[in-house]
């Protein structure tokens, strides 16, 4: 409340706001370990897109089919974008999910959709004392769990990427694509019966558009 707040200005600390940011680490360690996420967008054409995350147009964009997305997981969310951060109070699903779910209003270019993969057992391995003393995997993520008072400390491990299959059903080829490149994608568009497209900028303008090759 108001009243709190002043209490704690007054006396020259701010106990709450450390005890929401500890609060706060906790939670995304939680959710980095309970959580993966799935990360596309519904616009294939976008310029800055095509800039940051396709090797400036070198690269390749896949498209895929919602319906096959969607069998990775059921919660496909469209991202928010905000100036302020995700206020945290639980570690409720709900709180977790506002958290994986929110980005800086300065990235609402990409239009982005996030699918979370919640963690199941088969994907966990738990090691107990001395085991979980060995070197850590840089390709995994650790969590400790327990008290060392009781002797029952254990580490949860999980792999950073869960692949799950999903079938891709087109791909676009950047406007600045080695030869080579280019070449091996036809090919592979071809075994694997995907329609491939050719990124090119409209005629005297900055927009992007995309030519059928095959399929």
């Amino acid at each position: 409340s108001e009243e709190e707040q002043q209490y704690w200005n007054e006396i020259g600390t701010d106990i709450p706001k450390l005890v929401a940011q500890r609060f706060s680490d906790d939670l995304r360690e939680v959710s980095n370990f309970s959580y993966r996420v799935f990360c596309c967008t519904r616009q294939y054409d976008n310029m800055l897109m095509w800039s940051h995350y396709a090797n400036g147009h070198k690269g390749f964009c896949v498209g895929y089919c919602e319906k096959s997305i969607l069998k990775l997981s059921d919660k496909l969310m469209e991202v928010k974008y905000s100036d302020e951060m995700t206020s945290i109070n639980d570690y409720g699903e709900e709180a977790i999910i506002n958290l994986l779910s929110t980005k800086s209003r300065d990235w609402c270019y990409e239009k982005e959709w996030r699918l979370l993969y919640r963690l199941s057992k088969d994907d966990v391995e738990i090691l107990n004392f001395p085991d979980f003393n060995t070197r850590e995997d840089d390709s995994k993520i650790y969590v400790f769990d327990g008290y060392v008072q009781t002797n029952d400390v254990r580490k949860f491990v999980s792999s950073k990427f869960i692949i799950k299959e999903c079938i891709p059903k087109e791909i676009y080829l950047g406007l600045r694509m080695p030869a080579n490149t280019r070449s091996l994608l036809l090919d592979l568009a071809k075994v694997k019966q995907l329609k491939i497209y050719q990124m090119y900028l409209e005629n005297d303008s900055f927009v992007l558009k995309s030519h059928l090759l095959s399929q």
